[in-house]
């Protein structure tokens, strides 16, 4: 093959090459544009229904205190917010639906520890931060900064998933 016929073969392969990655880059960031408005969405919704758990009837046995609240339309979740007071930590997470569907979770964890290693409830410190985008009941982006409360193997699956399907099923047993 002569030397024009491999540079136009080079070429047109680059050509197709760049379009197929832009396709990929623009329906993955139409995909997470399309989560974050929703949640806005949700965020914004005045008509939705609180439901909340607390201590005994969510997490009993924590130093201090756990909440669940679920935000309803009739039977339909599109939020909850669970809140977890450890001793030295405290864990916010919020999960979003569409359609029944999880499609975001927000983590916080904050640390009651100050620089001297003393316990301060009273100024507590983000420590971690954590953004996870789904889709058909998979990750499709993970956002993580700083440093989790006891890392261990499987904990995003267990929050994004069991977590998430055992806290709904706590808030809908609830009684209206």
């Amino acid at each position: 093959m002569s030397i024009i016929k491999q540079l136009i073969l080079f070429s047109l392969l680059l050509v197709l090459f760049n379009q197929y990655s832009f396709g990929q880059i623009t329906d993955m960031s139409f995909q997470l544009l399309s989560i974050r408005q929703e949640v806005r969405r949700i965020d914004k919704d005045s008509s939705l229904k609180i439901k909340e758990l607390d201590n005994d009837k969510f997490i009993d046995g924590t130093d201090n205190g756990s909440q669940l609240n679920g935000y309803f339309k009739g039977d339909s979740i599109y939020k909850m917010r669970a809140w977890i007071g450890l001793s030295f930590w405290t864990i916010q997470t919020e999960y979003y639906f569409k359609h029944e569907k999880l499609i975001f979770v927000y983590e916080k964890q904050f640390t009651n520890i100050d620089s001297t290693g003393e316990v301060d409830y009273t100024k507590p410190k983000l420590s971690f931060e954590g953004r996870y985008y789904l889709k058909d009941d998979k990750i499709i982006r993970t956002k993580e900064s700083g440093t989790r409360y006891m890392p261990m193997e499987g904990a995003i699956t267990n929050m994004l998933f069991k977590d998430s399907k055992s806290y709904e099923k706590m808030l809908k047993a609830k009684k209206k």
